[in-house]
This record gives C-alpha cells, structure tokens and sequence, in this order.
C-alpha cells in the first residue's frame, strides 16, 4: 500500500496511478485512484520503483480557494 498527498491546495479527487509504463497515461493494469478532501491518496501497487502522476480533470477542485483546475499533469517517483 502507498499512501501520500497531492497538495496545492489540497487538491481533491484529482486523479493519481501508478506509471508501470512511464507513458504518463493511465493504461490497463495501472492502479488509480482519486484524492480524498484532503489531498491523501492510498494506492495498491505491484511495482514499487513505479513513478506516480497526478492528473487535474474537470473532477479536480482545488480546496484552497476553492477553484476548479484541469489540464494539468504532476509526476513523482516512487521514492
């Protein structure tokens, strides 16, 4: 289990997976998940080298100020 935190904000029900592939694309098999209110996250992951990416959809709000945000994408290693 991998827990963290997507914060600029917090920022919630942004979407975040696991990259098994490194494309920055959510393919078939990639564990996902959405942000609580909170920012946290916790995602079951095979690979643990595997880099995560967040993704900002039309879903995304971002709680502080409270603003909805799209198209943006963020990348993290998995250390």
């Amino acid at each position: 289990m991998i827990t963290g935190s997507v914060i600029k904000g917090p920022l919630q029900n942004a979407l975040v997976f696991a990259d098994y592939n490194n494309d920055r694309l959510l393919s078939p098999g990639e564990p996902s998940t959405r942000t609580a209110a909170a920012g946290r996250f916790s995602l079951n992951s095979t690979q643990s080298n595997a880099n995560f990416v967040t993704i900002y959809d039309e879903q995304t709000n971002d709680n502080f100020p409270g603003d909805s945000v799209s198209g943006v994408q963020l990348q993290a290693p998995a250390s």
